[in-house]
Parts: C-alpha cells; sequence; structure tokens
C-alpha cells in the first residue's frame, strides 16, 4: 500500500467505529503494521470486518484476514466434508480411491497424521474421528495462517503523514486536567455563595 492508501484505510477504520478513540500513536502503529500489504486485500479485509465485528479490529486481525483469504485454505468445515466424500469412495483394491486429491494439502496432512484414509474408512468412531480431525486441522491451519500473517511484516519504519506525538503529551494532559478541575471548582464555588 502507498502511505495514503494506508492512511484513507486508517481513515475508513475511525469512521466506521467512531465511538473507539485513535490517538496519533495508535494511528501510527496500524500503518506501520499494514503498509506492506496490498492495498485490495486490506480494504477487503477491512470491509469484511465492519460487516461482522462490533468492535475495532486490532492490525493483527485485519492480517489475519488477508493472509487466510490469500492462502485459500478449506474452512475446517468443508476440509471435513473432503474426507468424509474420500471414506465414502474409498477401495482397498483401487489405487485412484486410495489416495483421493485434496483441494488443499493441508487435508492429505492431517489425514495422513490420524492414520490413513483406511483407518478413517474401518474406524468404529467416526465422531471421534471428526472431532480428532477438526482439531488438528484446526491446530495445523492456525499455524499456517500465524505465518502467513507475519511473513510480510518488515521491520518497523516511520510513516510519514501522521502526526507526531508531542514529547510533553503527558505534562499538557495534567495542566488541561488541572485547569478544568479549578475552573469546575470555581464554578461550584461561586455558586454555592
Amino acid at each position: 500500500m502507498t502511505r495514503a492508501q494506508v492512511l484513507k484505510l486508517i481513515g475508513l477504520i475511525k469512521a466506521a467505529w467512531p465511538r473507539d478513540e485513535m490517538s496519533p500513536e495508535t494511528a501510527r502503529a496500524y500503518a506501520e503494521d499494514l503498509i506492506d500489504l496490498e492495498h485490495e486485500a486490506a480494504l477487503a479485509a477491512f470491509l469484511a470486518i465492519r460487516r461482522s465485528s462490533k468492535w475495532r479490529p486490532h492490525q493483527s486481525e485485519i492480517r489475519e484476514v488477508v493472509a487466510e483469504r490469500s492462502l485459500t485454505i478449506p474452512s475446517p468445515a468443508d476440509a471435513w466434508h473432503e474426507v468424509q466424500e474420500a471414506v465414502r469412495n474409498y477401495d482397498d483394491y483401487d489405487e485412484a480411491r486410495k489416495w483421493p486429491d485434496y483441494s488443499h494439502d493441508l487435508i492429505r496432512q492431517t489425514v495422513r497424521d490420524l492414520g490413513g484414509l483406511r483407518a478413517l474408512y474401518y474406524s468404529q468412531m467416526p465422531g471421534a474421528d471428526r472431532a480428532h480431525f477438526l482439531a488438528l486441522y484446526r491446530e495445523l491451519r492456525g499455524e499456517i495462517v500465524g505465518q502467513a500473517t507475519t511473513a510480510q511484516l518488515p521491520a518497523p519504519a516511520p510513516v510519514r503523514g501522521l502526526p507526531a506525538a508531542e514529547d510533553d503529551t503527558l505534562a499538557h494532559l495534567r495542566a488541561s486536567t488541572a485547569k478544568s478541575l479549578r475552573a469546575e471548582t470555581a464554578q461550584s464555588d461561586s455558586e454555592a455563595s
């Protein structure tokens, strides 16, 4: 993304969740963490999150959605459906049916880790097999998505165009709070007399 595109995305995030205040430091962190993503992918991820989430997403959530969409790994339910089809079509004597083609290698790896398609075919506990498959598949899928989420991150580089945080921000906040408290105290004293 270009600097202008990442700033526009941050503006969209602020507009979508107006109740959540975003400090300049937070905006800078968003910019640093999202600038390496493709603009269209980041925008599509933002739109998906905006339509399904009540709260402003963390940068990592946006990166995760981008990674999941780019990897095209089937959901656990879809993967299990493929395995069930393969089990229904399994035949010890037909090599093509013994070693089916899955839509993703992760499904093949998970089936292999559970003992292979033959073990699933002859199993007497399909409910337990399903639970084990889904748990293992989710774990492996999460590892791949996690690696892809952080793989593109370069070392944080300063993003120009965001307001710089003042060094004396805390002192400024203390002074303005003290000033408003003095004004409220003076007003309440004048009303009491």
